[in-house]
């Protein structure tokens, strides 16, 4: 072999020195024949870098399961695994070599024979490694045909005992399989050619317990092989595959089910071009829910909205979760339902085709078209490069519920564990992303923060902006008459005066045509003046919007106290705020793609403050829908763009078309077609009202197999008012989700509710069960503009899944324009309207009470586990908690201690926070969270600065040192802290942590503080 190996050298040195001298370079400058194998190591590890970076990730976890396996003692699978992965790192590096060498020269018969000859000495140095490594297992006929033989021993990890207790098991796969068919099922086999794809729903994992995702991950093989024998052989053999019945008795067409154990089936559909339909995993007791995907049925090729799966890639990831033992529902949807499998529309493949190759791209889509998900799909497409990315949106909710499964799912060491929004196939480091609410972004500006400890001013949030703003307003006693009809209250009066003061007056951009993006820094006016107001609200509205008495009532004595008023308590707004982020700001080249989610609800100097800061920033992807414009912006998804182009100095004349026109997307993949024809027709009554692209009138397309009832409309009465209500009372929260146009519209005690939410919490999010309460009519009362309470309720609408009711309570006395909504609704079949809930239903037994009762109490645990986490992003933890606290059983912990933790710190309950986040695989996340944005009591926050010991972290010793009021520099406080370690009363501390005894932790480090003070 030695000999072999050096005449394959030397020929390798004579044609092709610039190889030979990356492989000398490699090796320190040694001859590879004599080097040791650290040396040989880092030249595969290196082949693996460089040409081989999608293995990546197989290659971390085939060493991950290797010393599994080492420390098992079962030293053959090890060198075996061993073996496998080195040849295939090999062989794929030798391919792309070849391959390399061939581009650009002429081929002759004596070119090909110089490769083929530098194909065989490649093969020879990958058999000498794995001959000094003890691996040798002959070498490959050929470098081209090569394969990867990864062949499972199939739930050997469990031994014995595993196996006695599937015997116990009554109901088990019926699969007796030989060694050659072993041998013949491994995820490169050419059986796994007949079928052209897998395909499934993203939810298929929800309301399956963990153990029978296990049996499903172990299994599928199987289940796939068998099929495979049982459609192409005649002599298949016994086998545990049946058609299943539908309620009729006869064949339910071609769907197909196979047992998982227990009391759990799998059931699937072969489509005519042989791509593999999972349908889904279902109890015995509800195998009929296949009826649900019966759309799935009788169709070809990929489903748009599904998640579809080469088959090999798809059995190479089902490896990857046995071999990391990762069954949990969580972690299957991570692994297995991501962008990048997902099959998109038209317009989402074009958007992820484009995204890469354009600067600035703007998408617009209606509620559930996926804009979050091509958006997320398109940052993995940067991360993948190897670029920071950033991720900005309103919501801070939404922003933490992301950002928390996104750390939850990373290493210690920061390398990428499994992630939703990126592809599994790469290692990342977890700090490439960013996720951030936008008054947080603009607010961590340097310039910003010196000012604000300077104390010369500080920036409220949006939500603190309008409550000094009320505050501002209840001290004007007279003049609110001008603004509207004697009908709005006081509290009405002040939300319409804050949108037109917040969105426009201050939100609007003044003298936006003659404005000069190149100049750094970049200055604009504070406000709009009154000529400017008037025409910039009628370039988007059919209507008339104030009359002039109230806008000089809004100008001379609103806008002047509010204004008058921030200066004197020296503080600022988040218009404030953007308007000084152009005025001192520096743009800053830290990120190199940007993701800008629900655009919509930004002002244009928001906007423009983020592109100004971002203009460095060589990728920016902007996502919004103006139809779900809640607060007045005035937004124009055409002039962002043309903003950020000019904000980025794009050049216009060379840009391809998508960088200077916007994107449409028009599929719904959230509600039933039923919901969907009502929220169109929502769409042509609020084209009446403003002005709106061609594309954004565009019908709204559904999921063909969605179906559901209609929408619901309950016609306004005293008696339909109190059985609603008896109604609610009878459902709770996890059944049907109420919301109202706008809290801050609501007195202080119902305000205070926490059963109930409005537009601006609930945007993002979808419920299973929907009841618009007031929406059309509230907005009526406070609104000019009659566009608003059709946006209101459409993005209300837009919220519900499933199932949705609506109650006016004044459809008929307040504004005609809604009853005659609904009536020509009922006419046209889009809803179905209640006269009186007693009566009876038309074709039904039952009365519409007892009727909307049954169909509202109807809810899977798949729409419970929904309604959780929408709950979660909406902030109320607690109805989160208590969902998930019911589905313990299920494997659902760390979900309840997420936010059962989260509850007890908004209810500061720090010891009872800290107690349940020890029971947590991610406690020192949460532990460092309660330590960096929480004021905790002293023993608490000592208590958890002991336990996380991070002394390369002078901050948090700051803020241990000013709560516990001590005079002493950072250093000295950390000398000290690590004194104390040495205590026996903090060793006891820390011996706790492991019990997650929290109060008695607490106890002792109320005696470590003693200590502490007394250096």
């Amino acid at each position: 072999m030695a000999m072999e190996f050096k005449q394959s050298w030397a020929v390798l040195q004579e044609k092709h020195p610039g190889f030979c001298a990356l492989l000398r370079t490699i090796y320190s400058s040694e001859d590879p024949v004599d080097a040791k194998m650290t040396r040989a190591r880092q030249a595969l590890e290196y082949m693996l870098q460089a040409r081989c970076l999608s293995l990546h990730r197989a290659y971390t976890d085939i060493h991950k399961t290797l010393g599994m396996l080492q420390q098992k003692g079962d030293m053959e699978d090890f060198y075996a695994l061993q073996a496998h992965i080195v040849r295939a790192v090999a062989n794929t590096y030798i391919h792309a070599t070849l391959a390399s060498l061939m581009q650009g020269q002429v081929q002759t018969a004596r070119t090909q024979q110089d490769l083929e000859e530098v194909g065989r000495a490649l093969c020879v140095v990958v058999d000498w490694f794995l001959e000094k490594e003890g691996l040798q297992q002959g070498p490959a006929p050929s470098p081209q045909k090569a394969t990867i033989r990864i062949v499972e021993k199939l739930a050997q990890e469990e031994g014995a005992a595993g196996a006695a207790k599937d015997e116990t098991r009554a109901i088990e796969m019926d699969f007796a399989l030989d060694d050659g068919e072993e041998h013949s099922w491994d995820v490169c086999g050419e059986w796994t050619k007949f079928f052209t794809g897998i395909q499934f729903a993203k939810r298929l994992f929800r309301n399956v317990p963990d153990d029978v995702l296990r049996r499903w991950v172990k299994m599928m093989p199987r289940i796939l092989h068998r099929y495979y024998l049982v459609l192409t052989r005649a002599d298949s053999g016994k086998n545990d595959i049946k058609y299943l019945k539908g309620a009729d008795g006869h064949l339910a067409g071609r769907v197909t089910k196979c047992r998982l154990g227990g009391n759990y089936r799998l059931l699937w559909y072969l489509s005519p071009g042989k791509v593999f339909n999972i349908l889904g995993i279902v109890s015995h007791d509800d195998q009929e829910m296949f009826e649900a995907a019966k759309g799935v049925i009788g169709q070809e090729g990929r489903l748009t909205g599904y998640v579809y799966w080469a088959p090999r890639r798809f059995l190479r990831r089902l490896y990857s979760c046995r071999i990391q033992n990762r069954y949990a529902r969580h972690s299957l949807e991570t692994m297995l339902i991501i962008e990048s499998r997902f099959n998109y529309d038209e317009t989402q493949r074009l958007v992820v085709k484009k995204a890469g190759g354009v600067a600035n791209l703007s998408v617009v889509g209606n509620a559930g078209s996926g804009k979050s998900v091509v958006g997320f799909h398109w940052i993995s497409k940067r991360m993948e490069k190897q670029e920071h990315c950033l991720y900005l949106t309103m919501s801070s909710n939404l922003v933490d519920r992301i950002s928390s499964s996104y750390h939850e799912e990373m290493d210690t060491d920061g390398q990428e564990k499994t992630i939703l929004p990126l592809p599994g196939d790469l290692a990342f480091n977890k700090d490439w992303l960013i996720f951030e609410d936008i008054f947080s972004f603009l607010h961590k500006v340097p310039k910003v923060r010196e000012r604000e400890a300077a104390g010369e001013i500080r920036y409220m949030n949006p939500q603190e902006s309008f409550h000094f703003f009320r505050q501002v307003c209840q001290n004007i006693k007279t003049g609110w008459g001008k603004l509207q009809e004697a009908g709005m209250t006081q509290d009405e009066k002040i939300m319409l005066a804050w949108r037109k003061i917040h969105g426009i007056i201050k939100g609007c951009i003044p003298d936006k045509n003659s404005l000069d993006y190149n100049q750094e820094p970049l200055r604009i006016r504070p406000r709009l003046s009154q000529e400017e107001y008037i025409r910039r609200e009628r370039d988007v509205s059919k209507h008339q919007q104030l009359g002039e008495q109230a806008r000089d009532f809004l100008y001379k004595q609103v806008l002047s106290r509010y204004e008058q008023a921030l200066k004197d308590c020296h503080l600022g707004d988040d218009n404030d705020l953007a308007r000084y982020v152009l005025h001192a700001s520096t743009p800053r080249q830290k990120w190199q793609a940007a993701f800008l989610d629900e655009c919509q609800d930004l002002t244009e100097v928001e906007l423009l403050s983020l592109g100004y800061h971002l203009k460095h920033c060589a990728h920016k992807l902007m996502a919004s829908d103006r139809c779900q414009i809640i607060q007045p912006t005035l937004f124009d998804p055409a002039q962002m763009l043309t903003d950020m182009n000019r904000l980025g100095k794009v050049d216009f004349s060379s840009a391809p078309a998508e960088s200077r026109q916007s994107q449409y997307l028009h599929y719904n993949y959230r509600s039933t077609q039923e919901i969907v024809a009502f929220q169109n027709f929502i769409m042509a009554r609020l084209a009446r009202a403003q002005s709106l692209h061609e594309e954004e009138k565009v019908p709204i397309r559904a999921m063909e197999h969605m179906h559901g009832e209609k929408p619901v409309w309950i016609k306004q009465g005293r008696e339909n008012a109190a059985a609603l209500q008896e109604l609610l009372t009878e459902l709770n929260e996890t059944k049907l989700m109420p919301l109202i146009a706008d809290r801050n519209q609501l007195d202080e005690a119902e305000a205070s509710r926490k059963d109930m939410d409005d537009m601006a919490a609930c945007k993002g999010l979808e419920y299973p069960s929907v009841l618009l309460v007031d929406i059309c009519s509230d907005m009526y009362r406070t609104s000019a503009d009659t566009a608003w309470p059709w946006r209101y309720f459409y993005v209300g609408a837009t919220r519900a899944q499933k199932k949705l009711v609506i109650y006016e309570n004044r459809e008929l006395q307040f504004s005609p324009a809604i009853h005659n909504f609904a009536k020509e609704a009922a006419e046209k079949g889009v809803i179905a309207y209640c006269e009186d809930l007693q009566a009876v239903k038309p074709g039904s037994s039952k009365t519409w009470r007892q009727w909307l009762f049954d169909w509202l109490s109807d809810i899977t645990q798949e729409d419970r586990i929904v309604m959780a986490e929408n709950y979660e992003q909406a902030g109320r933890f607690q109805a989160a908690a208590d969902i998930y606290h019911d589905l313990l059983a299920e494997g659902y912990e760390e979900e309840y201690i997420r936010c059962q933790g989260r509850a007890y710190l908004e209810a500061k309950q720090y010891e009872e926070a800290g107690r349940l986040y020890g029971q947590s695989a991610h406690a020192r996340m949460y532990w460092e969270d309660m330590l960096q944005h929480y004021p905790l009591p002293g023993a608490s926050c000592l208590a958890i600065a002991i336990l996380l010991m991070k002394p390369e972290e002078p901050g948090a010793w700051r803020k241990l040192r000013e709560r516990f009021q001590a005079d002493r520099k950072d250093e000295d406080w950390q000398t000290c802290l690590q004194q104390a370690v040495a205590q026996p009363e903090v060793r006891r501390s820390l011996a706790l942590w492991q019990q997650a005894q929290w109060r008695q932790l607490g106890r002792m480090a109320e005696e470590t503080l003693h200590l502490l003070r007394a250096e």
